[in-house]
């Protein structure tokens, strides 16, 4: 099982990064440079499976990470060993760190995406069915480090900014009987506190969190209960009191239904929120 992860930090995680200038007095020679991710440096893994109210993860054969430095060179390391395991190795065959000083940033997953001309960008603003298998997609890890003369050292942890929000199979929506299929979920919060894209800018160490809304599509429904377990990722602020609504409409239906889901908690990085049946009374149709 796939899973594609990363987490960029939030603004204030990534204004606390400091990455070196690099040595610019001559040209850099281009050569193979490899970097090592493990198990102590990520505390989690890369495969999603849930473990009570955290997730385990493992690194996948396609792997890519992306290696930024403070000129927003942004190269792409891939998984050359390692894969199935908590520990791996990236490498770039003809990287621009092989010689000099360079304060880098790496992101998984790889991304090359921009907006504009200054950001790169990483959107969990469509999240597909909402499977766990394609939960890792939308967990969007960092880490800060160097590379001196092609000799990775790591800066630090990586670092999940996601939450995730776990509805469990049979939770039921609907008062109907048969199958049916959502068409689009949403997850919004009301004061619009909540990310769902990140960008890093390209020249420089800032960072931003965009908020807005979640969308899921075509998630199976029986006689009004999900048929699977559904997970929604955003990007979490460290403030309390947040009160999110759960928007479903039906396919060949334009009722949209709305359900509540509030908290008083601060909530945590890394970390599954999971729903009962007593956050969702079922609608009539």
């Amino acid at each position: 099982m796939k899973a594609r992860l990363f987490i960029l930090s939030l603004c204030c995680a990534i204004a606390a990064v400091s990455c070196q200038k690099e040595e610019k007095t001559k040209e850099p020679t281009k050569g193979p440079v490899t970097i090592t991710l493990s198990r102590d440096d990520i505390g989690t893994k890369t495969t999603l499976t849930t473990s009570g109210a955290g997730l385990n993860r493992v690194w996948s054969a396609s792997d890519k990470v992306s290696v930024i430095d403070a000129y927003g060179n942004n190269e792409m390391f891939t998984l050359v060993s390692g894969a199935g395991t908590a520990t791996a190795t990236f490498s770039n065959a003809s990287s621009v760190y092989a010689t000099g000083t360079h304060g880098i940033r790496v992101i998984y997953p790889y991304t090359n995406t921009k907006d504009g001309y200054n950001w790169w960008i990483r959107s969990m603003e469509n999240q597909g069915t909402g499977s766990l298998a394609n939960l890792g997609n939308y967990d969007f890890l960092y880490r800060e480090g160097s590379i001196v003369d092609g000799i990775y050292t790591s800066g630090g942890t990586f670092n999940s900014q996601s939450t995730f929000f776990k509805i469990p199979s049979g939770i039921k929506f609907l008062n109907t009987t048969g199958s049916s299929t959502i068409e689009t979920m949403v997850l919004e919060e009301t004061a619009n506190k909540m990310g769902y894209r990140a960008r890093n800018n390209s020249n420089s160490n800032s960072a931003a969190v965009d908020n807005g809304s979640v969308t899921l599509e075509n998630i199976p429904l029986t006689d009004g209960a999900l048929t699977q377990d559904v997970f929604i990722s955003f990007i979490y602020r460290s403030t309390p009191d947040y009160n999110f609504n759960l928007k479903i409409k039906l396919v060949g239906n334009a009722t949209i239904y709305t359900f509540p889901l509030m908290t008083s908690e601060y909530l945590t990085n890394n970390h599954i929120y999971n729903f009962t049946q007593a956050k969702f009374t079922p609608k009539d149709i």
